[in-house]
């Protein structure tokens, strides 16, 4: 079975632009906010929330500080409220900063992020939790 697909680009809750590939009549991947489709068997998320780490102190939230592993876990919580399937994203430049990429991972597992819906990047690199 040979689709003619289409893409197009929109803007997720970090602003950064993602593509959603579609066929005729059904989705194929999408990231961003649109509505849960289950396809094939594969899950298309609503959103992706990005904890950005570039230093040991503080971790941050579309250009909010978070200083501790409480604010994390507060705000987390509040997207977890407002967003049941979003997935938290922990992208570290260097895996130094173990102290930032630590409040994170505490603060996510404490919203209730975890397993499919929590993936750690350091260096862009994918970690195995």
């Amino acid at each position: 079975m040979n689709r003619h697909l289409e893409s197009t680009e929109f803007s997720g809750i970090t602003g950064h632009n993602c593509r959603f590939a579609y066929g005729q009549d059904w989705p194929l991947i999408g990231l961003g906010k649109n509505r849960n489709t289950e396809t094939f068997g594969a899950k298309i998320l609503n959103e992706i929330i990005v904890l950005r780490i570039s230093d040991n102190v503080c971790v941050d939230l579309d250009g909010v500080k978070l200083r501790s592993t409480n604010e994390v876990a507060e705000a987390l919580e509040k997207v977890n409220a407002e967003n049941p399937d979003a997935v938290v994203s922990i992208e570290a430049d260097d895996s130094i900063h173990y102290e930032a990429i630590g409040k994170a991972i505490y603060g996510s597992h404490r919203a209730g992020f975890s397993g499919e819906r929590l993936r750690i990047l350091v260096n862009g690199k994918l970690l195995e939790v």
